[in-house]
């Protein structure tokens, strides 16, 4: 797997997908995010019964996150990902506004995360809950497709390279949907959910490994961001609190009296 990491812009983006106001007329509600069945985006459990995206979890923070810390925040994810398969389809509007709390959630158990082992739980379990969403918006919706006819109108369709397509802009996403403003993004026209199902060719690749590679980078950008937000609040704790997340040891089963 073909792996680039590319500098984002700065903080300012929190949280991007693009988007683009229409006429008042045209707003008959925003877009499902997911299709009619109940499977997730980078199904739970990938060929070899290993959870996909904890796959991607482990390729993107392996060396930035201690094994069993990392281990807790691909528990919490592959948990919320197995509950939303049971529950109703989800918006794009709703997963965004998820993404929105469960970064403040984050934020606010930092706090104590350089001194509370139940704070750290709560702070990874959360940070694996918005990695979830982060990941599924690139397999469940048709973001690489608009993308990629994008790139293929300037450059040929053979002459781009997936695997540079940008990262979504969460900010904006953020403020259409505070605004309800109709979003240009629909549910994937291309199915990603894993290899088998994504295998139709995308210039060099295929839409499963595109989409894969987009969930890659941006759990690897989704850490940067946290780590700047936790500096811009805490200051001086910062590394400290960040040293914990990543190196200090954490409960093994949920604390009681936080959540």
């Amino acid at each position: 797997m073909r792996v680039l990491r590319h500098h984002q812009p700065p903080l300012k983006m929190r949280f991007s997908w693009t988007v683009k106001a229409v006429p008042a007329s045209a707003l008959i509600g925003l877009i499902l995010f997911c299709s009619p069945a109940p499977a997730r985006g980078f199904t739970v459990q990938d060929g070899d019964g290993q959870s996909l995206h904890g796959k991607i979890v482990k390729e993107a923070l392996s060396s930035t996150i201690d094994p069993a810390n990392l281990s807790l925040v691909i528990k919490s994810l592959d948990e919320k990902a197995a509950a939303e398969a049971r529950e109703a389809q989800s918006t794009i509007k709703s997963s965004v506004a998820f993404v929105d709390r469960e970064q403040k959630k984050i934020l606010n158990y930092a706090a104590e995360a350089d001194v509370s082992p139940a704070s750290r739980y709560y702070c990874l379990k959360h940070f694996g809950q918005l990695l979830l969403a982060a990941q599924d918006f690139y397999s469940r919706s048709d973001y690489l497709e608009v993308q990629s006819a994008r790139l293929a109108e300037k450059l040929g369709k053979n002459g781009f390279d997936p695997y540079n397509i940008e990262l979504v802009d969460w900010n904006k996403m953020l403020a259409a949907t505070k605004q309800n403003q109709a979003l240009i993004y629909g549910p994937a026209t291309q199915a990603k959910e894993d290899s088998a199902q994504g295998k139709a060719t995308l210039a060099s690749t295929t839409y499963f490994k595109a989409a894969r590679e987009l969930a890659v980078r941006e759990t690897s950008r989704q850490w940067e961001v946290l780590e700047t937000l936790i500096k811009q609040r805490y200051h001086d704790r910062a590394m400290t609190i960040l040293v914990a997340l990543k190196q200090a040891s954490c409960p093994q089963t949920e604390p009681d009296g936080l959540d």
